[in-house]
């Protein structure tokens, strides 16, 4: 999976900490992302991984002497007005959705240009008719063209996190970070999500970096993979790499127990 990489780099971070009170949650976090890339990052319930996302973009602020390059610009030293300019770069995904449920699908996804919108016409929903076209056919790529005037209410799981993906991709993004986003779905499901993130990464050259759970998944579909246990990276290199006893540094528990 690994022929479609190139050398560009999307992201570079060197020395992440990140502390609550006497919390040392991240330690030391170092690695780099390239266009075209899948990289899962894995590791038990409160490692971090969640965190360390969230630091990308500044959703919490890291550590100072903290350094997050994204296209070569420094995230942690950007100004208020930088930083919303950067973060239309970056798109994000979440374990649970966060779509508005009594909006349409294709609303949803429009959603992903408000940024980008005058005040005025992001209140009024006055959207772009090119934004429009190319919203509906974004929903077309993944699947959901007889979808996109369905309440979010009346959609499935795997079909409210479809229309995550597509408010990420009208934003015309860079780089995308997936927080869990397949750990409410069943297995199909996150299967029809994974192999649309591969394809995003493959095709469309945007690098993917995703936060899981299941070490099985991690191995199938991601170029690289990165084990995080209590806020420290403890293994990267590629999913073949990836040995019973690197599992049980990652999770304290073989692969056979974490299945169980």
């Amino acid at each position: 999976m690994t022929e479609n990489i190139s050398n560009k780099r999307v992201l570079k971070i060197e020395d992440l900490n990140k502390t609550y009170g006497s919390n040392h949650v991240l330690h030391d976090i170092d690695f780099d992302l390239y266009e075209g890339e899948l990289v899962s990052i894995i590791g038990p319930s409160g490692a971090g991984k969640s965190t360390l996302l969230r630091c990308i973009n500044r959703l919490v602020e890291p550590d100072e002497g903290s350094k997050i390059y994204f296209l070569d610009k420094d995230i942690t030293k950007l100004s208020k007005k930088e930083l919303m300019s950067a973060r239309r770069e970056i798109g994000m995904i979440f374990q649970h959705y966060n779509l508005v449920n009594r909006l349409t699908a294709i609303e949803n996804v429009l959603h992903g240009k408000l940024g980008s919108y005058s005040p005025f016409r992001g209140i009024f929903s006055l959207y772009y008719q090119e934004d429009i076209d190319k919203a509906q056919s974004i929903l077309e790529e993944l699947g959901l063209s007889e979808r996109k005037y369905y309440r979010c209410s009346e959609l499935s799981g795997g079909q409210k996190q479809r229309v995550g993906i597509g408010r990420a991709l009208i934003q015309n993004p860079k780089m995308i970070l997936c927080d869990e986003p397949i750990a409410s779905l069943d297995p199909q499901s996150s299967k029809v999500i994974m192999e649309h993130l591969r394809k995003i990464s493959k095709e469309s050259n945007i690098p993917c970096l995703i936060n899981l759970h299941q070490v099985e998944v991690a191995k199938t579909y991601s170029d690289r993979i990165i084990g995080i246990n209590s806020g420290k990276v403890v293994f990267r290199g590629r999913p073949e790499e990836l040995s019973d006893e690197d599992i049980f540094k990652i999770y304290g528990a073989s692969l056979s127990e974490i299945l169980a």
